[in-house]
C-alpha cells in the first residue's frame, strides 16, 4: 500500500485519461476459454480510469513498471512481478502515473473458481515472471499459487466498508436517489455523502458502472453498440461511449471487435 503516485516524466493525457502513446486492448485470453484480458502498455506510465467495478473478478499482473489502484480507503502500489485480485462487484479505480514505462495485464474471470478467497478480500502477492513466460502460464501460476500455498498473500477485508445494503438499494434503478434516501431516513445530500464514503463512488456513478457491466457482457456476445446501449439502460449510444472511455479506456466498438474472433 502507499499514499499515491508521484509524477516524474513528461507526457500528455488523452480525453480518456490514458497516455497518448499508450496501447490498451481488450480481448479473449486464447487457450483459457471464458477469460478476458486487457493488455496495457505505455512508455510513460499507468492508466487513469474512473471508479468502476466488474461482474467478474479482476486479476492484475504487472509485467513491467508500476500500477496504482484505489480500492476502498487505501491506495495499492504494484511493481514488476506483483499481482492483485479484486473481487467482483468491488469498486476501484486505476490511478494514473507517469513514473516509468509500464506493461500490465488485467484478466477477468468468473469468481466461482475455487480460490478460497472471501467475496470482499483484496489479495496481493509476488511472482517469479520469466521474460519468456506466456500470459496463460502466468495466470495458471497465480491461481495455483493461491490454491496451493497462499504464501505472501495479503487479504484485506472490505466487507463492512463496502456497505452492501446501500449498493443493493442503488441497484434498483427505477428509484430516484432522493426516494432511496427518504426510505432510509436520510436527506439526499446525506445519503450521497455516505455512499461516496462507504462505497468509494457516488450513487449515480455506481449506477452508470453497473450499466457499463451489462453493456460489456452484451458486446462480448456480438450485440451492436446501439442495441447494447439500449438494452443496458443507457440514454443513447453516445452516453455509453463516454462511460466506456472513462471506465475502461476504450470505445464500445473497439471492445466488441476484439471479441469477433
Amino acid at each position: 500500500m502507499g499514499s499515491g503516485p508521484s509524477s516524474t516524466k513528461s507526457g500528455s493525457l488523452s480525453r480518456s485519461g490514458l497516455w497518448t502513446d499508450a496501447s490498451l486492448t481488450y480481448r479473449p485470453l486464447l487457450g483459457m476459454p471464458g477469460l478476458e484480458v486487457c493488455d496495457w502498455k505505455s512508455r510513460y506510465g499507468g492508466p487513469a480510469l474512473s471508479a468502476h467495478f466488474h461482474q467478474e473478478a479482476q486479476l492484475t499482473i504487472v509485467r513491467e513498471g508500476v500500477r496504482w489502484f484505489s480500492i476502498g480507503p487505501h491506495n495499492y502500489r504494484l511493481v514488476t512481478g506483483q499481482f492483485v485480485i479484486i473481487p467482483s462487484g468491488v469498486p476501484h479505480r486505476a490511478i494514473g502515473h507517469r513514473q516509468v514505462a509500464t506493461r500490465s495485464f488485467d484478466v477477468f474471470f468468473n469468481q466461482s473458481l475455487n480460490l478460497s478467497i472471501g467475496p470482499h478480500d483484496i489479495v496481493m502477492g509476488d511472482l517469479s515472471i520469466g521474460p519468456a513466460m506466456y500470459l496463460d502460464d502466468i495466470v495458471y501460476e497465480v491461481l495455483e499459487h493461491i490454491d496451493r500455498e497462499r504464501i505472501g498473500l495479503v487479504p484485506t477485508a472490505l466487507g463492512k466498508s463496502l456497505a452492501s445494503d446501500l449498493m443493493l438499494a442503488v441497484d434498483e434503478d427505477h428509484q430516484q436517489i432522493s426516494e432511496i434516501a427518504k426510505s432510509l431516513g436520510m436527506s439526499r445530500e446525506g445519503f450521497i455523502r455516505k455512499f461516496q464514503r462507504d462505497v468509494g463512488m457516488p450513487p449515480h456513478a455506481y449506477r452508470i458502472a453497473g450499466k457499463a457491466c451489462l453493456a460489456r457482457e452484451r458486446l462480448r456476445r456480438g450485440m451492436p453498440p446501439a442495441e447494447a446501449a439500449y438494452d443496458a439502460g443507457f440514454a443513447d449510444q453516445s452516453h455509453m461511449g463516454r462511460a466506456f472511455l472513462k471506465l475502461y479506456g476504450t470505445t464500445p466498438g473497439a471492445f466488441r471487435r476484439a471479441w469477433q474472433v
